[in-house]
C-alpha cells in the first residue's frame, strides 16, 4: 500500500517524465531526476516523504549516493561533478576537472576514498 500511494505521489510530482533514479546503499533515499525540469528530488523511503528539491544549472545525466548514503554525487551537461550533502539538500563542494559533458559518476570504496566521473573529454 505505501509503495502504491509513492507511486502516485511520484507520478504526480514528474509531470514530464523521469530522467534519472538512484537507490541509496542503506534503503533509506531515493532520488530522481525529472525530465525537462533542472533539477532532482530526495525521498525518504520510510514514508516516501519529499525531503529536498535540488534546483541545478544544468541537466543531469547521473546521481550516486556514497556507501553510506550521507552524501552524492551528480554530474551533466555543464561538465562540474557536485558532492551534495543528502540530510541538509546542501551543495558541498564543485569539482572542476572535466572539459566536456559528464556522463556518469560512480562513488565506491567503503572508506568513500573515491570518486569517478565518465565525462565525453
Amino acid at each position: 500500500l505505501l509503495l502504491v500511494q509513492f507511486f502516485k505521489l511520484f507520478k504526480r510530482s514528474h509531470r514530464f517524465g523521469v530522467n534519472i533514479i538512484s537507490h541509496s546503499p542503506n534503503d533509506r533515499y531515493l532520488a530522481s531526476e525529472e525530465v525537462k525540469i533542472i533539477q532532482f528530488g530526495i525521498y525518504q523511503t520510510e514514508t516516501w516523504f519529499l525531503l529536498h528539491v535540488i534546483q541545478c544549472p544544468s541537466y543531469l545525466v547521473s546521481l550516486w549516493f556514497n556507501s553510506t548514503s550521507t552524501l552524492m554525487a551528480s554530474g551533466g551537461g555543464d561538465y562540474i561533478l557536485r558532492i551534495w550533502d543528502i540530510e541538509k539538500g546542501e551543495l558541498l563542494c564543485n569539482l572542476y576537472e572535466h572539459t566536456n559533458s559528464i556522463n556518469s559518476v560512480f562513488v565506491f570504496c567503503s572508506n568513500n576514498q573515491f570518486l569517478v566521473s565518465g565525462s565525453e573529454d
